[in-house]
Formats: structure tokens, sequence, C-alpha cells
């Protein structure tokens, strides 16, 4: 009976041993895919940290291309406009400019008239004075 308690004592030992080692080997392990864990943890933050800048850095560029966009737009609108008032001031002019010309030439026009029955009736005259003179 001596014998069994030995073995059973060195079974226990021996057991508590492999347990022990088990256990620090299975820690170990735990320990190693924690870290693992840990680690691929970290690179997906820094991934996502760099998407979020990428993405911030977009957002920006977006906006001052919007913004380059609206002003290049307010530019062409105000080019328009210009070029419109521009245009409606020439129609202006050369109407104006037209109804000048159109006096000017009506009043030739009259002057033309009235001096030709002026040169028609001193015509008319020295021809009536020379056959009254005759």
């Amino acid at each position: 009976m001596g014998i069994p308690i030995p073995k059973i004592s060195i079974d226990v030992r021996a057991g508590a041993g492999f347990g022990f080692a088990a256990a620090v080997v299975g820690g170990g392990i735990r320990h190693v895919h924690v870290a693992q864990q840990q680690q691929h943890i970290q690179a997906l933050q820094v991934s996502e940290a760099s998407a979020l800048e990428r993405a911030a850095a977009a957002e920006r560029s977006n906006a001052q291309l919007t913004e380059e966009a609206q002003d290049q737009q307010r530019t062409r609108d105000l080019a328009e406009n210009q070029a419109e008032e521009q245009r409606d001031n020439v129609k202006q002019q050369w109407a104006t400019a037209q109804a000048e010309w159109s006096k000017s030439l009506e009043q030739a026009q009259l002057s033309h008239d009235s001096l030709m029955q002026s040169l028609q009736r001193q015509l008319h005259d020295a021809l009536e004075g020379r056959t009254a003179a005759e």
C-alpha cells in the first residue's frame, strides 16, 4: 500500500506540473492571441484614422472646388450681365443715332425742298422779268 501513495503523489505532482505547464503554455498562447488581437485593433485604428484624414482632405478639397466653381459662376454671370448691359447700351446708342440721322435727313430734305422751291421761284421770276422786259 505504500507504493500506491507515492504513485498517487507522483501522479498528482506530475499532473499538477503538467497542468501548470499547460496553464502557462495556454496562458502564453492566450497572451499571444490577445497581443495579436491588440495589434490588429491598433492597425485597424491607424487605418481608420488614415481613412478619416483622407476623407477630411477630400471634403476640404471638395469644398474648395465648390467655392472655386461658385466664384467662376459668379464671374460668368457678371460678365454676361455686363455684356448684356453693353449690348443694350449699343442698341440704345444705335437707335438714338438712327433717330438723329433720320431727323437730320428729314431736315436736309426739307432744306433741299425749300431751296428748290426758292430757286424755282427765282428762275420763274427771272423768266417773267425777262419776258416783261422784252
